[in-house]
């Protein structure tokens, strides 16, 4: 299932996502900066990632992991993969990690939702508590 969310905020040096793909960076002295790009998430369960966001060839996965602490007590953690998609040249997809210029700003987008989904998800786990 693919959909696209609508960020907003109004924190200084803040991304705001838009419905139709417009991002809008806010500096301090209230200038907008536009880029046009799309979020895409996708919500998974089993032996898959948690989380995805993707915009264009970039995806950041949100990843649930199990494990241990130093006195073996099992612990739960987030971590976040990063790749860009691109079709070789017999027309099959293939992943990287290695990014371009040009992917610096997308890559940065859909980190920051990728931060703001976890650091959410566990602010709504500790008011539920």
């Amino acid at each position: 299932m693919l959909y696209e969310k609508s960020y907003s905020t109004s924190i200084p040096g803040a991304l705001t996502a838009h419905n139709q793909g417009d991002v809008e960076i806010k500096t301090e002295r209230n200038e907008v900066s536009k880029m046009n790009t799309n979020i895409k998430t996708e919500k998974v369960s089993g032996n898959m990632p948690e989380k995805k966001f993707s915009t264009g060839a970039i995806v950041a996965s949100v990843w649930d992991n199990q494990g241990k602490n130093k006195e073996g007590l099992d612990v739960t953690y987030k971590s976040i993969s990063l790749q860009r998609r691109y079709m070789d040249k017999n027309g099959e997809w293939q992943s990287t990690n290695s990014l371009r210029v040009n992917d610096l700003p997308k890559a940065s987008l859909i980190l920051q939702k990728a931060f703001e989904y976890i650091v959410l998800k566990d602010n709504q786990k500790l008011g539920a508590a």
